[in-house]
């Protein structure tokens, strides 16, 4: 990630050059958005058969999140996240357990709502694995480095429980990250940040931030980097995004 950060704010001309992967005729924002939609619909279906046809597991595993999520379905509130009911908690961020407790509501507490479950959160996994040839153009290297990067982790089985499972909300922070990181390196890429876009990565930050509290110093940092970007640039337009977002 620091080397990508790196590259966005200091491009060389070989890094231009390496543009030229996009075929004659077609939007760069076409191809790459190609790209990353077979990408996703490859490592969706590798997923899918990894959860469903080779390493199947439909159990709950009744941990903390699941417990807080039987509490919201069953009208109790944000509460007993232990095996002795203790109440409203603030022990887990709220966004996950509050989508577990409208998928338990729908489908109950068995095998289609553990299903649904693992369903969304192979869906979150194959898109953050999709987008890395998007961070790759957004960082003006070449989208092959992005879509090899994609091959090597989307690929990989080493984290099949994380990823399919969906015991934790692992995969959807992951997702967020790779988004506002995308996101991020965008506006690094334009002259004058606006304020409408101000407002699209507050709102995007906001509900990554209700699934993990803990990208806040991310946040933190990208605005620290941004500043540094914008130093030798007209500043105000900048310092109004950061009040903005």
């Amino acid at each position: 990630a620091l080397f990508q950060i790196t590259l966005a704010c200091c491009p060389t001309d070989e890094d231009k050059l390496n543009m030229s992967d996009t075929p004659a005729g077609e939007s760069p924002k076409v191809s790459v958005f190609r790209t990353c939609l077979w990408l996703f619909l490859f490592f969706l279906v590798v997923r899918l058969a990894s959860a469903f046809v080779f390493k199947r597991d439909l159990s709950n595993d009744d941990d903390e999140v699941d417990r807080v999520a039987f509490a919201l379905a069953a009208h109790l509130g944000f509460a007993n996240p232990f095996k002795i009911p203790t109440g409203p908690t603030s022990h887990l961020a709220p966004a996950y357990p509050f989508i577990l407790a409208g998928i338990y509501e729908l489908f109950g507490k068995g095998s289609p709502a553990e299903a649904v479950r693992q369903i969304l959160s192979c869906c979150a996994t194959s898109l953050q694995f999709a987008l890395l040839p998007a961070v790759a153009a957004a960082t003006k290297i070449s989208r092959r480095v992005g879509i090899l990067a994609a091959l090597l982790g989307g690929l990989s089985s080493l984290r099949h429980w994380i990823e399919t499972k969906a015991t934790f909300e692992t995969p959807y922070t992951a997702l967020f990250l790779v988004i506002l990181s995308l996101l991020t390196l965008q506006m690094w890429n334009l002259d004058q940040p606006s304020r409408g876009r101000a407002w699209i990565h507050g709102a995007i930050w906001g509900v990554a931030l209700l699934f993990a509290p803990n990208l806040l110093p991310v946040l933190f940092g990208y605005l620290a980097l941004g500043a540094y970007k914008f130093l030798n640039h007209e500043s105000r337009p900048y310092l109004r995004f950061s009040l903005t977002l």
